[in-house]
């Protein structure tokens, strides 16, 4: 291993020491559940090299009642988590598996597709209403049966599976809310009271309110 890290230029001789000793300590404070040698380790030079990859399978055979993931399925999982943030709740099953825990990237992989698909749903349907209603003097309100209806078409020409009418009504609901106020609900449906771009410009400046943008 010295070899390998010292001729990829990672290591000099002279740096074994320090980093076996801040390497152990590290360990050692994360087994005793203080944190803070960790942290002296990542803050100093000579961590280069000494990753999840390496460190996780130490701390594996040292405490095995802890989860492990490969790293194929991490770097997956923390993609996924930065294009759509899971949530502690989805993310619970990571830390109640005993050693190799093995499917969680796929059940994650479901929980993410979920999302997109109502990300994909709420565009879709913002097209619906804006093509139906645009062809009219004064808008028709139009039901979530209608939609669905749409839907159903859309999804057997394309070749692609329908929505359920519980995810049409979700979205709905979410357009519909007075935060947003992009659907109004009247009686026999919902009406489009602004263009979808407008609409997509408000979900938008949503998003960045609750990042903290400004």
């Amino acid at each position: 291993m010295r070899g390998w890290f010292e001729g990829a230029g990672w290591k000099e001789p002279e740096d074994w020491p320090p980093t076996a000793r801040l390497l152990f300590e590290a360990i050692d404070g994360i087994v005793r559940g203080d944190m803070a040698p960790w942290n002296r380790f990542l803050e100093s030079e000579y961590r280069h090299g000494f990753g999840t990859g390496f460190v996780s399978p130490i701390l594996f055979c040292i405490r095995n009642k802890v989860g492990m993931l490969t790293t194929e399925a991490l770097i997956l999982i923390i993609k996924r988590h930065d294009q759509f943030p899971f949530s502690i709740v989805e993310l619970r099953r990571l830390f109640e598996v005993q050693g190799l825990a093995q499917g969680i990237e796929d059940e994650l992989g479901r929980i993410y597709t979920q999302h997109d698909e109502y990300i994909r749903l709420t565009s879709k349907m913002l097209q619906i209403f804006d093509e139906l209603q645009r062809q009219q003097d004064i808008s028709e309100p139009i039901s979530s049966r209608a939609i669905n209806l749409y839907l159903l078409g859309y999804a057997s020409q394309e070749g692609i599976a329908p929505p359920d009418r519980r995810q049409i009504d979700h979205v709905l609901a979410l357009l519909s809310n007075p935060v947003l106020d992009i659907l109004a609900q009247e009686e026999g449906g919902y009406v489009l009271t602004i263009p979808p771009g407008v609409a997509r410009k408000r979900l938008k400046a949503l998003e960045g309110l609750l990042s903290g943008e400004e």
